[in-house]
């Protein structure tokens, strides 16, 4: 299983369940972490995502809604600081989806995050469950899942 969004065709890597779309020009990124199981969903991994060596993330706004397809969503505003001030700024959307949680979050300058705020606005909230997996699932299972 794993999250979906409408990401521009940009450039892609990945690296342990982690996907990267970069821009052309890398001044904008989004980072889809994998989807996990909630009692194993730690925001602190998630936010320390590529942090570079002796930043510290400073958490600037929270709001809670809904995706466009209806599950829960989370998003953040945080900047990423060292000693000479802000390094980056990060969007970030967390999604509870049935029994598990995934994320993407969107890296860049606060200028460029700005300057692409209609493409974050559309992408953000399309996030979606692809829940086909190898791994075989009853249906009548969800009905048996604990609300979180």
């Amino acid at each position: 299983m794993e999250l979906l969004f409408d990401l521009p065709p940009w450039a892609t890597t990945r690296d342990r369940g982690w996907a990267t779309y970069a821009a052309p020009d890398h001044s904008l990124r989004f980072v889809v972490a994998p989807l996990v199981e909630r009692p194993l969903a730690d925001v602190r991994q998630l936010l320390s995502h590529a942090l570079p060596a002796g930043a510290r993330v400073d958490v600037l706004a929270e709001s809670t809604g809904r995706a466009r397809v209806g599950w829960a969503m989370t998003t953040a505003t945080v900047r990423i600081v060292d000693e000479a001030g802000e390094v980056e700024r990060r969007y970030v959307a967390i999604y509870q989806v049935l029994w598990m949680v995934g994320a993407i979050m969107v890296m860049g300058r606060a200028v460029e995050l700005e300057r692409q705020r209609d493409l974050i606005e559309r992408v953000l909230p399309s996030g979606r469950p692809r829940l086909r997996s190898v791994e075989p699932a009853c249906v009548a299972e969800w009905f048996e899942l604990e609300a979180a």
